[in-house]
């Protein structure tokens, strides 16, 4: 399998979204590689949260993945 090499410029992007993760899965290389994928197919990446936004117990510990979400949606990423 031929790797490919990631462009710094999504390597800055993944850093500054897992800014804050204590875990991030395959760490932040395999987040800036499914960025760059994203960005030369043209095809957003999907990222869901699964909570709802009416429920009266949202506190401001939820603003933290909220805030991550924003990152990946300034991103042109589709959020679920």
């Amino acid at each position: 399998m031929e790797e490919i090499k990631i462009e710094q410029k999504f390597v800055e992007q993944a850093i500054d979204i897992s800014k804050g993760a204590e875990v991030l899965p395959n760490g932040v290389e395999e987040l800036a590689r499914k960025l760059q994928e994203s960005y030369y197919s043209k095809k957003p990446l999907r990222v869901k949260l699964g909570l709802d936004p009416t429920r009266p117990d949202l506190h401001l510990g939820h603003t933290v993945v909220m805030r991550k979400l924003k990152k990946f949606q300034d991103l042109g990423t589709k959020l679920f």
